[in-house]
């Protein structure tokens, strides 16, 4: 009888390991799926298009490129990036961005602020952008993890109008202005409002180890 009893106790023991990897597979798995639930519907909004400022340092300006980034390195850090594009051509490109993410190990979770100021011939045009950023980590195996990134950012674009020149105000004589020297009109209409304001959503996923990332 002992014997019987002591093989009942081995079996039960030896199921508990089981469910309790079975459920944190099934807890992993609900996370995942949570996240691809909302990429979906990010996705399915509308299409757009946008192109994003480029840092020359990828590794200081991480969470920029993909909100997955966001409390990746499990402490508090501050990233600040200043770009000058072409500083010998007058009327270049100057961009300055302030960032800040930190880690939620007890969400499994990261978290992000940032700003971002961008300034396109001289100040002609200008582009303000503020976004928060939210990341969740889906440990996959012991050296496995998945991070699925979603950012929230809200953008304002002005103009100054008064300032551009237009193919119509050339004079094959003076140039932009007339004998005179008064400035051409152009027949150019300039836009109802000379500053815009909306919302913009992202998302991006990241599959890393201690060794290599792949988002």
């Amino acid at each position: 009888m002992s014997k019987l009893r002591q093989k009942r106790t081995e079996k039960k023991r030896n199921r508990f390991p089981l469910i309790a990897f079975i459920s944190g597979r099934m807890e992993i798995c609900a996370g995942i799926l949570h996240f691809v639930h909302i990429l979906v519907f990010l996705f399915l909004v509308h299409t757009t298009f946008s192109q994003d400022l480029r840092f020359t340092q990828v590794h200081a300006s991480d969470t920029w490129v993909n909100p997955a980034f966001a409390g990746i390195k499990g402490q508090p850090r501050l990233e600040i990036n200043f770009r000058d594009q072409w500083p010998a051509i007058p009327q270049t490109y100057v961009s300055y961005r302030l960032a800040f993410d930190a880690s939620l190990e007890f969400l499994n979770s990261g978290v992000g602020l940032f700003a971002v100021k961008d300034d396109e011939g001289q100040s002609i045009l200008k582009t303000t952008n503020f976004g928060v950023q939210y990341s969740y980590q889906a440990q996959l195996s012991k050296r496995l993890a998945l991070n699925i990134g979603v950012q929230g950012s809200y953008i304002q674009r002005s103009i100054d109008w008064a300032e551009l020149q237009f193919y119509d105000q050339i004079n094959p004589v003076f140039g932009f202005t007339d004998a005179a020297g008064n400035t051409n009109v152009s027949s150019q209409i300039p836009p109802s409002s000379p500053t815009i304001q909306y919302y913009d959503f992202s998302a991006g996923a990241l599959l890393f180890s201690n060794i290599w990332y792949l988002g």
